[in-house]
């Protein structure tokens, strides 16, 4: 009786374990949440609305293009990288340490660099001793310069690319305004949630399109300061006087107001001078 009595409360238990999974097994699939919207899948909805139907389009074009150029970021600086010895793997931060040693060890050679970003991107190089810029010393410079171009060409890119972003945003919010009276019933409430959508999948684009211009600029930035070794320092502050010039160019001395070679004393100023008076006691005659 007992090992009977230990036999149905062992078969009870595995029978409430296999309930419990088989009921885990067959729940309902939507307890986890809600199922992704099309948009979030990368389906364009199809609404039967042109205006609706070219903006979630849109949306999945600036989509993509924002995560094609992020995978290209980093070729702005793999040639550099290359001629530094580096891997085509290293970091921006790491070309920069390898470029900022390599400004110190021209300089010891005698050669000052300075990275000029405007009116156009260029590597000036001053060399102070006698000689000629080693060859690889000319391919850095000239790798560093591409490096520079293809930095700010990507930050100007992902400007742009906000730019779309956020006038498809601005786009999203008429079209949401506008829900009640293109769709109705069950419709309205289904482009409703995919406009919803959107305007998350246009938030993550914005906010990839804020980091990747803001690495490429801080790499632009980073990589100037790390070059600087003073060749751009012997220009001139500023005008300077020149053979006892004064202010305006005239020599110094002669004073402002009568030009040079007129004769004559300068006119007189103020009131004329009183008269002086006859003298006492003589003839009132004048002739």
């Amino acid at each position: 009786m007992r090992m009977m009595r230990g036999a149905r409360r062992a078969w009870g238990a595995g029978l409430g374990a296999l309930l419990m999974v088989g009921g885990m097994a067959v729940g309902p699939a939507g307890c986890g949440g809600a199922a992704p919207s099309q948009i979030e899948r990368g389906t364009a909805p199809s609404t039967g609305q042109a205006p609706y139907d070219a903006f979630f389009q849109e949306v999945l074009a600036i989509q993509e293009e924002t995560l094609e150029a992020g995978k290209t970021t980093s070729g702005a600086q793999v040639g550099l990288g290359r001629s530094l010895g580096l891997a085509e793997t290293a970091s921006g931060d790491a070309v920069v340490e390898a470029s900022r040693a390599r400004a110190a060890t021209l300089r010891e050679e005698g050669v000052l660099l300075h990275l000029e970003l405007t009116p156009e991107v260029k590597v000036v190089r001053s060399v102070e001793k006698k000689g000629k810029l080693a060859d690889e010393a000319k391919g850095v410079l000239d790798a560093m310069e591409a490096s520079v171009k293809g930095a700010m060409a990507i930050s100007k890119q992902f400007g742009d690319y906000a730019g779309r972003t956020a006038a498809l945003e601005k786009k999203r919010a008429t079209l949401e305004q506008e829900l009640s009276t293109a769709f109705s019933g069950d419709k309205r409430r289904d482009v409703q949630r995919e406009l919803e959508a959107a305007g998350k999948v246009l938030a993550e684009v914005q906010e990839e399109n804020g980091l990747q211009a803001a690495m490429a600029s801080k790499f632009v930035l980073d990589l100037a300061l790390a070059v600087e070794t003073g060749a751009g320092s012997g220009a001139p502050g500023g005008d300077k006087k020149r053979g006892g010039a004064g202010a305006g160019g005239r020599p110094a001395g002669r004073p402002a107001g009568r030009p040079a070679g007129t004769g004559g004393p300068p006119p007189a100023s103020g009131p004329a001078p009183t008269p002086p008076p006859k003298p006492a006691g003589g003839d009132d005659f004048e002739p």
